[in-house]
């Protein structure tokens, strides 16, 4: 049965099976692609416009897409603010910050530098402390924790 594209094609019966199986797939090839091309305008036709739309924004077109379609519906003057949204954003985005946000915190205390008592020692003598005497001091500092807490204060 001869197909209505491969007619299309000149010198196509005198071609062997080989050349014909090739041009025929390389028809179906064509048609696929455009067929994919196709869809993905669809695709993109259908959902540029939504996906753009904050959930706000797609239920004010909603509402007045019902209060057109109502019949109570009397015409009024209207003003477009879309150009005003573009504008807007595209400032945000001209906008340049400087410096990482470890800057911007205004609450940052300043650290205390530990000072050095002796050079030709190799730790900090807080660090030599015998263990009953760490062991005390923990307990205390948990007992002042959880009196803090008991009191309400917030515990940094």
């Amino acid at each position: 049965p001869k197909n209505k594209a491969t007619e299309d094609i000149p010198g196509f019966a005198d071609m062997t099976p080989a050349e014909q199986a090739q041009a025929r797939m390389h028809m179906a090839l064509k048609a696929a692609a455009a067929a994919d091309e196709k869809i993905k305008e669809q695709l993109t036709g259908s959902a540029a416009g939504t996906e753009s739309k904050t959930h706000q924004e797609q239920l004010q077109f909603s509402n007045a897409i019902k209060d057109i379609e109502s019949s109570s519906f009397i015409q009024s003057s209207f003003v477009s603010n879309r150009y005003d949204k573009e504008k807007t954003g595209s400032k945000k985005e001209e906008e340049f910050s400087f410096g990482t946000a470890a800057e911007f915190k205004p609450d940052m205390a300043v650290k205390k530098i530990l000072e050095v008592d002796d050079l030709s020692k190799l730790a900090h003598s807080n660090l030599c402390v015998d263990p009953e005497v760490k062991m005390d001091q923990w307990v205390e500092r948990l007992k002042s924790l959880r009196q803090k807490k008991l009191e309400g204060e917030v515990i940094k």
